[in-house]
């Protein structure tokens, strides 16, 4: 069985609670697990022999300009000097010495396209500059709160969408990571155990 975990640094409240999803396949030499997250706390902090990572370099701030640019290129020609070279160049260093996040350069550009559009509502060419990108920074880093507050709700909401076996499945998992978290085996206690063999 293979089971996959995406934003699995978001499952857990704590290190020990990570570390006890990740010791689940040890327990069952069926069970294989894919863990996906965007830090590497489990790795760091308890390397196995059994834990193989693979770590996937976050963009440079070269990247997600080719990116970016070949996006807009798709866009009609009239849209094509919505953001200059320099723009362009501030939005993804900036983006670079922070996360490398390829999502928040979308997110920061159509925040800075939004707002270009609303300064001149009349203006047939609207052109994003590097005030538009600052300010979009500025407006991704205070919604950063609320965004992680509507990703639980997102969460909740996907589990509650669940099929009745997905559910169970979790729910197991969860049961397991706190038993071994606990200290408890996953099964019965040896105490039960003894006494069932000597009767």
């Amino acid at each position: 069985s293979i089971l996959v975990l995406d934003e699995i640094d978001h499952l857990a409240a704590s290190t020990s609670q990570m570390f006890a999803i990740a010791a689940a396949p040890q327990m069952r030499a069926c069970l294989r697990l894919i863990g996906i997250s965007n830090t590497h706390t489990l790795t760091h902090a308890e390397p196995s022999a059994t834990t193989r990572t693979i770590h996937f370099e976050p963009y440079t701030a070269a990247q997600m300009k080719s990116i970016l640019s070949a996006r807009l290129a798709n866009l009609p020609d009239t849209s094509s000097k919505l953001f200059s070279p320099a723009t362009l160049a501030l939005l993804t260093m900036k983006i670079a010495s922070q996360t490398g996040d390829i999502r928040t350069v979308f997110s920061v550009a159509r925040r800075a396209l939004d707002l270009a559009v609303a300064g001149s509502p009349s203006s047939p060419a609207t052109t994003v500059i590097p005030a538009h990108i600052l300010a979009a920074l500025k407006a991704s880093h205070a919604s950063m709160g609320g965004s992680q507050a509507k990703a639980g709700a997102e969460t909740v909401t996907r589990v509650r969408n669940l099929g009745l076996h997905a559910r169970f499945a979790l729910a197991a998992l969860l049961l397991a990571t706190r038993r071994i978290t606990s200290g408890l085996p996953l099964s019965g206690s040896s105490a039960s155990s003894s006494r069932l063999k000597e009767n």
